[in-house]
């Protein structure tokens, strides 16, 4: 059970046309019980409580009427909880351990650019930044359980740049781009060294799009095609003895069309996802295989046509 009180808000003040600061905070109270029944007995009850507190500033600057740069610093807070009791092979609880995880924090930098350019035709957005995160919440092999622990620093380190384009009154284009670089930054246990990259994160994602408008007896249409690229990942650590031990998750590209007509207050959109009935894995979870228990993956759903019917009132 998790229960969360709030306060949270933020100011805006317009120093001058061109200059703009926002100040925001939050502050927060949750408290959690974590309860454990065998056979509808009870088996172990762990309550904890935490108190957040994050923070955001951000200093605009306003280029013209169409295009601003902004740096901008947040912190964010991610709560911590209780542990179900570690138990060895025969089933035992093994004295000690954990019975609770602390709360993992980071701070966020960024440095951003957007603009309507070209008479709003184009669109623009790149930002870069600089996340340290700290006391990390990972899973660690306990006997024959797994136990949330905090686990050393890490930073994140990244690009992103999208753009959207009108070319004229039928094509538009869409394209972005993702880099990310994380990395621990200091010796995790049962994780991995310092200079070890992070799960579960692509270093580079992509994407393509566009979409063509006509009209078909009179009634607007259109019709799209997008590209997802999503580089290779890895589900773990390559530290010897790891709890989170490491998978090689393939890069995958897939392939998404739409369709859709109006007719009066009537719309009628067609989406085809996975066109090409791509295999590739998503996401994995090696929590377990340290127990030499079986890999669990996420993959992309197979090829999936559907359709909405929308009505305006």
């Amino acid at each position: 059970e998790y229960r969360e009180r709030a306060f949270y808000g933020d100011l805006t003040w317009n120093l001058d046309p061109t200059w703009s600061l926002t100040l925001g905070a939050r502050v927060a109270k949750n408290e959690q019980v974590y309860t454990v029944y065998v056979n509808d007995v009870l088996n172990s009850s762990a309550p904890s409580d935490d108190t957040a507190r994050t923070y955001l500033a951000t200093l605009r600057y306003a280029l013209d009427k169409q295009s601003n740069v902004y740096f901008r610093a947040a912190s964010g807070y991610r709560p911590g909880g209780p542990n179900s009791p570690a138990i060895d092979a025969n089933g035992q609880v093994i004295p000690g351990t954990p019975t609770t995880f602390g709360h993992d924090t980071l701070w966020s930098y960024e440095l951003g650019y957007k603009a309507d350019l070209l008479d709003k035709r184009l669109n623009l957005e790149a930002a870069a930044y600089h996340i340290d995160w700290k006391d990390l919440q990972q899973p660690k092999a306990v006997g024959a359980s797994t136990i949330v622990v905090n686990a050393g620093k890490a930073r994140v380190r990244g690009l992103e740049l999208a753009a959207r384009y009108q070319l004229d009154a039928h094509w538009q284009l869409d394209a972005s781009l993702a880099w990310n670089d994380p990395k621990l930054t200091e010796d995790a246990p049962a994780l991995g060294p310092a200079g070890s990259r992070l799960p579960n994160t692509a270093r580079v994602a992509t994407t393509l799009g566009a979409r063509y408008a006509y009209r078909i007896a009179g009634h607007a249409s259109y019709a799209g095609l997008n590209l997802r690229h999503v580089g290779q990942r890895n589900a773990g650590f390559d530290a010897a003895g790891s709890s989170v031990p490491n998978f090689s998750q393939p890069a995958y590209t897939l392939v998404d069309a739409q369709w859709g007509v109006a007719f009066g207050p009537w719309q009628l959109a067609t989406f085809v996802r996975n066109l090409t009935d791509k295999r590739a894995i998503l996401g994995a979870d090696t929590a377990l295989t340290a127990f030499g228990l079986p890999l669990n993956v996420t993959t992309v759903a197979p090829r999936t046509v559907g359709a909405h019917l929308t009505y305006h009132f």
